[in-house]
Formats: structure tokens, C-alpha cells, sequence
């Protein structure tokens, strides 16, 4: 009975469609083109990281309140995200596994730990990586990127 339990369990969370969060088509359209830009060749669930501190963002009241806000932040005239000036965000193609990354963040999953800010250490500016290091909590590691958040 346990079994059946279990696989009822498994088909009721799969199927599940309908997503949590609501967002405009602009904002949707959005999160596809940095969650693409920014985890190409990261799993699924480094993609769904990146929708998530992405999200974590726009739930903050440090950060902007819309997705394409939070994406195309500059603070003191820096962009928050690299692939919003080196034209990645602009011209990628959209995979079918970030469409199914973003529809599981949008349904609620989350791996985040919380996480506000997220950085390739290997594919960084050496003084970038020396902000976040000194000025934010490291939180994990996963795929290629390590997780931060504020203290």
C-alpha cells in the first residue's frame, strides 16, 4: 500500500502545472534569457539556482520588484549580471530544459539556501570575486557557481 502511496505521490508532484508564482510575459521571457545566459551547460538544478536567487531578488526589499528590473540592475554603474553587457542575454536560445528550470521555479522549488547573489569564481574578475568574499556570507557551492547572501 506504501508503494502506491508513494507512486500516486510521485505522479501528483510531476504533474504538477500550475505555477506558484505569476509573472508577466515580459518578466517570464526575462528569467528564460538569464537563467540561459547565465547557466548554460549547469544541470537543471544549477539552472533552477540561478531562477531562484533571480527570485530571491525580486522578493527582497534590497533589489528592484520586477525579473527584467533585478536583471538589468546597474549599482553605481555596474551591472549585476554579466551576461546583460557582454550581449549573452540578448541572444541566446532558449533550451527546453531552462524552460522546464523556470517552470520549477516558478511552481515553488527551491534550492537557494536563500541565496541573493551567485558568481563563477573561474570565469570572474579577480576584484569582483574579492567583493563578494569580503563583503557577503558564502553560502555552498554547486555546479559552477558559489551562492552568497547578505550578513
Amino acid at each position: 500500500m506504501s508503494h502506491e502511496a508513494a507512486e500516486e505521490n510521485i505522479e501528483v508532484n510531476t504533474s504538477e502545472t500550475v505555477p506558484k508564482i505569476e509573472l508577466s510575459s515580459t518578466d517570464y521571457n526575462a528569467l528564460l534569457r538569464i537563467v540561459e545566459a547565465e547557466a548554460t551547460g549547469e544541470d537543471l538544478k544549477g539552472k533552477i539556482l540561478v531562477g531562484n536567487v533571480i527570485m530571491n531578488r525580486v522578493s527582497s526589499d534590497q533589489f528592484p520588484d520586477t525579473v527584467e528590473e533585478v536583471i538589468l540592475q546597474k549599482v553605481e554603474g555596474h551591472v549585476q549580471f554579466s551576461p546583460t553587457a557582454d550581449g549573452r542575454y540578448q541572444n541566446v536560445q532558449i533550451t527546453d530544459e531552462t524552460v522546464e528550470a523556470v517552470d520549477h521555479v516558478l511552481a515553488g522549488e527551491d534550492y537557494s539556501q536563500g541565496a541573493l547573489f551567485f558568481s563563477a569564481r573561474d570565469k570572474a574578475d579577480p576584484d569582483n570575486m574579492s567583493w563578494f568574499d569580503n563583503n557577503l556570507k558564502w553560502l555552498f557551492i554547486y555546479g559552477g557557481h558559489e551562492f552568497y547572501t547578505l550578513y
